[in-house]
């Protein structure tokens, strides 16, 4: 998937421009991503950012995220197409989201 963002010299440079810091949470794999509210539509720099960050370092991290689960699709489709997850049968009922796919060992209510 390609971004729009006119090309820059440096992933440093694409980073400030978006506006956002990236600190590598290991050697072999991770990233934190500060700087951005992905409940907020992000800008194409913002974007553009984020993603060679995403290709880098294979995992990002968005500390301390309020989304409700629309913004978390949102976000995600700009990345690409989502799948959706089988249907099972512990699942709530006339799920509105059938793009997430929660995955637990919690038990609520027995």
């Amino acid at each position: 998937m390609t971004l729009s963002a006119p090309q820059l010299q440096s992933a440093t440079e694409l980073y400030a421009r978006g506006g956002i810091a990236v600190f590598p949470l290991s050697d072999a794999i991770g990233a934190e991503i500060r700087g951005v509210d992905l409940s907020e539509e992000l800008d194409a720099w913002a974007l553009a950012a984020i993603h060679p960050a995403w290709l880098d370092h294979g995992v990002i991290l968005f500390r301390d995220q309020h989304l409700s689960d629309a913004d978390m699709i949102r976000y995600s489709r700009r990345f690409g197409e989502l799948d959706l997850g089988p249907t099972m049968a512990w699942q709530p009922e006339g799920q509105s989201f059938p793009e997430i796919f929660v995955i637990s060992n919690v038990i609520e209510n027995g």
